[in-house]
């Protein structure tokens, strides 16, 4: 989305949180609404894009605000039910973040890999509102069960598609896209294998935004090449978008996810710089 766009976005976004006694601000692709209390809202930069897509600008500000309004009034008035476990089971939702996120400190969140954190989250539509552990305390829930209900749902609730991205020059560097018209894009690293996308010895990924997962399956000896290449096209994607994490991931299987390389400078200058342990896996595969 253009930047004079997503600049008339958070003019009524803004707008909307003043209203209802919130300061606005912006992190890792999220508006999040903070200042009523402990109670943050969370609206995902891609819901408020694909609202406003395909109508006149004259509109957006009736379709944004309209539909914010009523639902953090609700949300105040106690009308979208937060007490019970039972209200909120099939709403609940996760998706990563980046480790250093602000705000985090009592919200429901786990490692997934290193920089980045798996949170849940509350979905009631236009909005969201992060579980925090006081909620997990006060519905007599476990970490753990709040997970397994956000995986289940999110998981069940979109497959994404998958695409071969089309470089030129770079034939011979399988590259797969995965994406979806879901702001829980970024979850479903948990579930990579779900998909033809994962190699032998696993998989390289970046994580670009919200909206698509880039990756590299390990095949052989063309590693090196997909790492690059990866940093290539998160670099890239900066210009319009912030990526939830600069590094990029060896998934190995659904409990580890390591780190395959980072990146340093960015632009006409740009370092790769590979883990110890992805160098010694070219060795093996040089080998077998």
């Amino acid at each position: 989305m253009r930047e004079s766009s997503s600049g008339l976005l958070k003019l009524l976004v803004n707008e909307v949180a003043l209203g209802h006694g919130y300061a606005c601000g912006e992190s890792a692709g999220e508006f999040v609404l903070t200042g009523r209390g402990s109670r943050r809202i969370v609206l995902p930069f891609t819901r408020l894009e694909r609202r406003v897509a395909r109508a006149p600008r004259q509109l957006w500000s009736t379709l944004v605000r309209d539909r914010l309004e009523m639902q953090i009034a609700d949300l105040a008035a106690g009308h979208l039910d937060t007490s019970r476990l039972a209200s909120v089971r099939p709403l609940l939702r996760t998706r990563l973040c980046s480790a250093r996120t602000k705000g985090l400190i009592n919200d429901v969140r786990r490692l997934v890999a290193p920089g980045l954190l798996q949170r849940v989250l509350i979905d009631f539509g236009d909005i969201m509102t992060p579980v925090t552990y006081s909620n997990a305390q006060g519905w007599g829930a476990t970490e753990s069960d709040l997970f397994d209900i956000a995986e289940h749902n999110t998981r069940a609730a979109s497959r994404l598609d998958l695409t071969a991205a089309d470089i030129d020059g770079m034939d011979d560097v399988d590259i797969q896209m995965l994406y979806g018209a879901t702001d829980f894009v970024t979850a479903h690293v948990r579930w990579l294998d779900d998909y033809p996308v994962v190699g032998p010895w696993g998989a390289l990924l970046v994580i670009p935004g919200h909206t698509h997962l880039l990756i590299h399956p390990i095949t052989g000896p063309t590693v090196f090449a997909g790492t690059s290449l990866l940093a290539q096209l998160l670099v890239a994607g900066e210009a319009e978008s912030r990526p939830v994490s600069r590094a990029i991931y060896w998934w190995r299987n659904r409990i580890t996810v390591d780190i395959a390389a980072t990146i340093r400078g960015t632009g006409d200058w740009m370092e790769v710089v590979p883990a110890d342990h992805l160098e010694s896996l070219l060795e093996i595969m040089r080998r077998d």
